[in-house]
Parts: structure tokens; C-alpha cells; sequence
């Protein structure tokens, strides 16, 4: 369920009444959002207890090539539709057989990416018949409400596919990552100011190669 005026009409959208902004997975001073759903960024003095920078949305687990389904609802809110997306994987628009009443592969459905028009009382059975895509990949997928502003909002979280050995007892332990960090980088040094152009000519003339060979 996702829902788009948790708190009020212009805060904070949710994913199952839970919610993950950008404004706390970062410090004020930050000022590359690039690794927003990295699972290693953690606030500093979260829990001492908590690991894995893992988003508080729900994670969604299935098994590796497993058929999936989500049920999506959108409750009253702002009025916005939202386009809804799980990276790497699609499904039919319309998952349905014997007159709809039975969900089920539909050879005459149009196959989606992504659900657009997810707006207040819209409701869709989205259908994945292999988790981890065509190939049958582990790992992370994020799914979120696009455009990106719902996301920063909250409105993302993780679909994660694994073995069921490995989903039932997790071993993941990440070490320190120098690219996803929640500390302010160092600004880059700055580039010398090109010297001003005197004479206006020396834009449309090509200097040649060799200055100093005789013509």
C-alpha cells in the first residue's frame, strides 16, 4: 500500500505505513544522494545494534525463480498518481483468465515495467512469474514510486531474492564502503580559470600543431 500524505499533503510517503526519507539516511550537510537506497548507509548513532543500513519499508523475500505477487492499493491522499517499478523484473497488464476470475498467464497482455496511474482507490494484482528475472539473478531489487521525489519522500524499499537457505538465515555483513558513506565528502579542488580570450579572432582560427616549425 502506498500512501502519499502520511503525516500531511506535502510530507512523507509510505510503503505500508512505513517510511524511509532521504532525511534519514543522510546528514543535513550532505550533498551526494547518489547512494540514497545503499543498504551500508546508516545514520551515525543509530542502534549499536543495527548492521545493515537496511531500509525500515518492508523487504519483500522469494525465492530465486519463484512466482510472485504483489497486491497494490493507494489510499486517499494527494491526488498525485504514481508510477510504480521493481527494477529488473516485468509482468502482464492484465493477469487474468476465464473472464478475469482467475489469475493466471494472459496470452493476450500487454507486458509492463512499470504501473502507471496508481492513484487514491486504484488497485492492481501485479504478477511475477520468476523472481530474480529471466536469469534467475540474487540480490536487492529496489522497487519505488516514481518520480524520484516520492522516493526521497519514503516511498522505496527492497525486494530481496535469494535461496531460502540464505533468506531464512542471513550472513550478510558488509565492511566499510568508500563510495556509499554518510560523511561529507572533501570538495574538489578547483580548476584555474582559463586565461580570457584578448583577441575575439583566435576563436575561429586554428592554431596550428607546431608553432615553432616554418611554414
Amino acid at each position: 500500500m502506498i500512501s502519499d500524505a502520511l503525516i500531511t499533503s506535502s510530507t512523507s510517503s509510505a510503503i505500508n505505513y512505513r517510511t524511509e526519507p532521504k532525511s534519514q539516511r543522510y546528514l543535513t550537510s550532505a550533498k551526494d544522494f547518489s547512494c540514497m537506497t545503499s543498504n551500508i548507509l546508516v545514520q551515525p548513532g543509530s542502534s549499536p545494534s543495527v548492521q545493515i543500513g537496511e531500509p525500515k519499508t518492508p523487504i519483500f523475500t522469494a525465492a530465486i525463480g519463484s512466482p510472485v505477487r504483489f497486491r497494490m492499493t493507494h489510499p486517499m491522499g494527494t491526488g498525485d498518481s504514481q508510477v510504480f517499478t521493481i527494477h529488473g523484473h516485468q509482468w502482464q497488464r492484465n493477469p487474468y483468465q476465464n473472464n478475469s476470475t482467475i489469475i493466471g498467464n494472459n496470452n493476450l497482455s500487454q507486458w509492463l515495467g512499470s504501473r502507471d496511474n496508481h492513484g487514491s482507490s486504484d488497485h492492481f494484482d501485479l504478477v511475477i512469474d520468476k523472481a530474480g528475472g529471466q536469469f534467475g539473478k540474487a540480490g536487492d531489487y529496489l522497487y519505488t514510486a516514481y518520480l524520484p521525489d516520492q522516493a526521497l519522500l519514503g516511498a522505496w524499499g527492497l525486494f530481496r531474492v535469494d535461496t531460502l537457505d540464505n533468506l531464512k538465515n542471513p550472513t550478510r555483513t558488509p565492511g566499510p564502503n568508500a563510495v556509499c558513506s554518510n560523511q561529507q565528502k572533501a570538495p574538489a579542488a578547483a580548476k584555474p580559470a582559463r586565461a580570457p580570450i584578448l583577441n575575439l579572432d583566435q576563436r575561429f582560427r586554428r592554431a596550428p600543431l607546431n608553432p615553432s616549425a616554418r611554414q
